[in-house]
């Protein structure tokens, strides 16, 4: 059982080109049974060109993302992540 005083925990996933598993990544931490009020998710798009950001923005709102103007690689878009 996960206590009401729990820290926020913050969640950096980056991503490129993988919209549906990303979603499907964020519905998963969002139904695990840690407190969403608790959860803090930043998503990087590292320049991806599927509408991942667009889909992101549009059906998670409260989703922090940040999206690359050219794909900088997992390793510095994570710094990215870590950065905000």
């Amino acid at each position: 059982m996960i206590k009401h005083d729990a820290p926020i925990v913050s969640i950096i996933i980056v991503t490129h080109n993988r919209n549906e598993k990303l979603i499907r990544l964020i519905e998963s931490i969002l139904t695990s049974n840690f407190p969403r009020e608790k959860i803090e998710i930043i998503v990087v798009d590292d320049a991806s060109n599927d509408g991942t950001y667009d889909i992101i923005k549009t059906k998670y709102p409260y989703i922090k993302i940040i999206r690359t103007s050219k794909e900088v690689l997992p390793s510095a878009a994570k710094n990215i992540g870590i950065s905000y």
